[in-house]
């Protein structure tokens, strides 16, 4: 598992910045990738460069990437039958994403949501 904290921490982010003292909120995501295939190597290259524009004093995320060829038990307990897809649980609620998260609006939406 990784945290990773976005880099321009200086900016506010697009919700604006949280109360002082408030620690940010931590966001969970799962990408589900087959091995080192394209589409999953551009898939996670996405993702991140998508996390670092989000301001870390808005929220953090905490990314797990799960290779469906050694952890296939993961994928069917996710319901996971295309790679890649990004799930992420915030609160009660589940989104998810499928492709090689090229189309930035939609995913900055859902890191956003």
């Amino acid at each position: 598992m990784t945290s990773i904290t976005p880099t321009n921490a200086t900016q506010p982010g697009p919700s604006g910045s949280r109360p002082p003292g408030a620690a940010p909120k931590t966001i969970k995501l799962k990408l589900y990738v087959a091995g080192a295939t394209p589409n999953s190597v551009r898939a996670e290259h996405n993702l991140h460069t998508a996390i670092k524009s989000i301001a870390a004093e808005v929220m953090t995320f905490e990314l797990q990437v799960i290779d469906v060829f050694t952890q296939q038990k993961r994928a069917i307990l996710d319901n996971v039958i295309v790679t890649p897809t990004l799930i992420m649980e915030k609160g009660d609620r589940r989104h998810t994403l499928v492709g090689d998260l090229s189309e930035t609006a939609r995913l900055h939406a859902m890191l956003l949501a």
